[in-house]
């Protein structure tokens, strides 16, 4: 069985990612698949076209080898007869830092049969100890953002504060004050700059985004990962857009994963091979 690495090769900037894809999962996928995978890292587009071609397409990787990616854009999902999608899980809250980065993938397939044999290698996932801290209390929190991140994309174009104002507006008037948490390779971004001049009652938060998790009841964002670790905190998500994706968190490298997966695919061709003759 022949395997291709490749990702949203259209996307400036991703096709490092794919390299290292392409670097941690080689030598697993010839052992459980018997054959080195093939690369296609791909001619990234322009930033407006790659915006266009994310969700519309076409994808150019086109193959009816198994394709295993990194964030696979919706296009490729769409018309790729067989496809594994891995992307950094969202619960990101354990030690994300420096070579750790990559500790927890979430994986999904269109192929019967292999999320269900990766969900059996799943990494329990412990609540955090962050203390609450008082006076915090009753307040709401709203996390935000990189203003590019591929979740806030809507035909052919990124979510800006205007597109989900009345909502959250609406949220935010269930508190007597919305902490809000930039995100950290954005803090001067345009969406924590946009809350605190024109949200009423929004002020910044005065702890970092998981201390604040900790310490409140509930918490807002569009469609960021913190929505979903909210859960760990015992504080109540909003979603403004979508929530992220959150298949059972695995380690790509764990012993045993690809060789399970491999023989799902496997068990899958043979029943398709069964009925085609019938």
């Amino acid at each position: 069985m022949r395997c291709v690495i490749t990702g949203d090769v259209q996307r400036p900037g991703q096709q490092d990612n794919i390299l290292r894809l392409y670097a941690v999962l080689g030598s697993l996928l010839a052992e459980a698949f018997g054959t080195w995978p093939e690369l296609q890292a791909g001619e990234p587009l322009e930033h407006e076209a790659w915006m266009q071609a994310y969700e519309a397409g076409p994808y150019p990787v086109m193959t009816d080898d198994l394709v295993i990616g990194f964030e696979l854009p919706p296009c490729a999902r769409r018309t790729l007869p067989r496809w594994i999608d891995l992307r950094v899980h969202p619960v990101r809250f354990l030690d994300f830092r420096g070579p750790t980065a990559w500790n927890l993938f979430g994986l999904r397939s269109n192929v019967p049969g292999v999320e269900e044999a990766a969900a059996r290698f799943a990494v329990e996932v412990r609540r955090p100890k962050f203390d609450p801290v008082p006076g915090l209390r009753g307040a709401g929190v709203f996390t935000c953002q990189v203003q590019h991140d591929a979740s806030l994309l809507r035909d052919g174009r990124f979510i800006a504060p205007a597109d989900v104002w009345p909502a959250l507006v609406e949220w935010a008037a269930r508190f007597p004050r919305v902490l809000v948490c930039p995100h950290p390779a954005e803090p001067e971004g345009p969406w924590p700059k946009t809350l605190l001049r024109d949200l009423p009652h929004a002020v910044a938060a005065p702890v970092p985004t998981y201390q604040a998790l900790a310490s409140v009841d509930a918490m807002c964002t569009v469609s960021a990962s913190t929505g979903v670790e909210a859960y760990y905190f015992n504080c109540e998500p909003t979603f403004l857009y979508r929530a992220p994706d959150a298949p059972p968190p695995v380690r790509l490298e764990t012993p045993g994963l690809w060789h399970d997966i491999a023989a799902a695919i496997r068990r899958n061709e043979l029943h398709n091979a069964s009925t085609d003759v019938r």
